[in-house]
């Protein structure tokens, strides 16, 4: 492809170029370097600019950025991650075109509802897609196409890339989690809406966005940018959010020029967890696009696989005194993520045993609120690891410590998760009541990432493997 065939002439998002390049693929990952590569100068590229021209790469820079030690060949635009992905799509023959792409956004939930939606539509016999934390999936021919991306949404050209493969596949519709980062980083430039889905929203990333108002700010991009292309807009409010995002978001959703749609009740359906039914209430309008569709789609509800790592149970009858007792595998790693959980355990059991820790290099301002709801809504409360990277996972839990005032219970710190783990179904085995064992943080996850290494960890595993345990020593 040459550069003329995507800027045409007095475009304003081309500021200038010492030729008109033709190149067969885009990329920031200076491994992928070479001639006919067009490299961008984004967050992530722009250190690695001489080893991408020294390879024979041609440059993408913004409007700030030097052309004066890159004779061969550069393209200057005025943003480099809106024309990265402008480009890309470019590149790949516009997919979304061809496809009906619906997002879905918000702090929590967003996995759930993705995860319906997908799953409606395949068992609908529609040929569908699904990108986000669970990774690609998307119906062949052939059969169910999965591939880890190791992002929520990939950066711009490796989704235009995954669209144009579900394209050739015969994919029409792909359900995708839109993250706020992506949003803020430019990622959905090239991409076209037909619906976006707004879930709530609650203290997370401001490591990243600085502000909560920054981080709803980011939120807003996908409304706008569905808008843009006249698709729908679907808000949960249920009146319950204290800090109002609900509501702004539903009055951001009216003042556009697209079909806003608020709802504000839960599906009336028997789910594991009830906070899942109200990610089915927005799957459910995220997937129909018409009448007809939504009244099947909320008959086959039930049917759906359980979303991986999302209030996933495991029973404990096998070491527990009482039989219906359960441990609970869930991704819940904010603050509120973790209240609405804890809730739910203790709604449906006698006795709650929490094992929960916060990331290291993330926002360490939510560690003692999820340190305080932890304590003041479990029985047993366990300051574990999770994901301490290139932190002291002490003084991550020590973090977690501070915000603890009124407790329940009793609260231990055992920084080996799997220690933890153990120790939190041990507490299950001599008790009469019914109790669930809440391994809150890492979801479907199936590694623990510390400073030196990464080593394989799944909560799910490591419960079976702890049932198994204790099972052989009460022999």
């Amino acid at each position: 492809m040459k550069l003329s065939e995507i800027f045409a002439p007095g475009d304003p998002r081309l500021i200038e170029s010492s030729a008109d390049f033709e190149f067969h693929r885009i990329t920031d990952d200076s491994r992928e370097t070479g001639h006919g590569v067009l490299f961008c100068l984004s967050e992530q590229g722009r250190p690695f600019a001489n080893h991408a021209f020294e390879n024979g790469s041609i440059l993408l820079i913004g409007p700030d950025e030097s052309a004066s030690p890159y004779s061969r060949g550069w393209i200057r635009v005025n943003s480099v991650a809106r024309c990265m992905g402008d480009i890309a799509a470019a590149l790949h023959g516009r997919p979304t075109e061809r496809l009906s792409v619906v997002g879905i956004t918000g702090t929590n939930g967003k996995t759930s509802v993705s995860w319906m939606v997908y799953h409606l539509w395949k068992n609908a016999g529609i040929r569908a897609g699904l990108i986000g934390t669970l990774g690609v999936r998307y119906v062949t021919p052939s059969g169910e196409m999965e591939i880890k991306t190791g992002y929520t949404t990939p950066r711009s050209y490796q989704l235009q890339s995954l669209f144009a493969d579900m394209v050739r596949a015969g994919v029409e519709r792909v359900a995708m989690e839109v993250s706020s980062e992506a949003l803020a980083l430019g990622r959905l430039h090239g991409t076209r809406f037909v619906a976006a889905a707004f879930t709530n929203l609650t203290r997370d990333h401001l490591d990243f966005h600085g502000s909560m108002e920054n981080y709803f700010e980011a939120k807003k991009l996908l409304f706008a940018r569905t808008a843009a292309n006249r698709g729908r807009l679907i808000v949960y409010d249920d009146g319950l959010d204290s800090e109002g995002y609900a509501n702004k978001m539903s009055e951001y959703a009216r003042s556009l020029d697209s079909e806003a749609i608020v709802v504000s009740r839960p599906v009336d359906l028997n789910l594991p967890a009830s906070f899942q039914r109200i990610n089915a209430r927005v799957a459910i309008e995220a997937a129909s696009f018409s009448i007809q569709e939504s009244e099947a789609f909320l008959n086959s509800l039930s049917t759906l696989p359980a979303v991986p790592g999302r209030f996933e149970p495991i029973s404990l009858a096998a070491i527990s005194k009482n039989k219906d007792s359960i441990a609970v595998v869930d991704y819940a790693h904010s603050p509120d993520a973790l209240l609405v959980l804890l809730k739910e355990a203790r709604a449906n059991s006698d006795f709650v045993i929490t094992v929960c820790g916060c990331g290291g290099n993330r926002d360490p301002g939510k560690r003692p609120l999820m340190g305080e709801i932890g304590a003041r809504e479990s029985d047993l409360f366990i300051i574990s690891d999770d994901n301490p990277r290139k932190e002291d996972p002490k003084e991550i839990r020590n973090q977690m410590r501070s915000g603890i005032g009124e407790i329940r219970g009793e609260v231990l710190e055992i920084g080996d998760r799997r220690a933890a783990i153990i120790r939190a179904l041990e507490e299950t085995c001599d008790r009469s009541q019914k109790c669930l064992v809440v391994i809150a943080g890492k979801g479907h996850e199936t590694v623990q990432i510390l400073s030196d290494r990464t080593e394989v960890f799944s909560d799910a595993e490591e419960i079976k493997h702890a049932i198994s345990v204790i099972g052989h020593r009460n022999l």
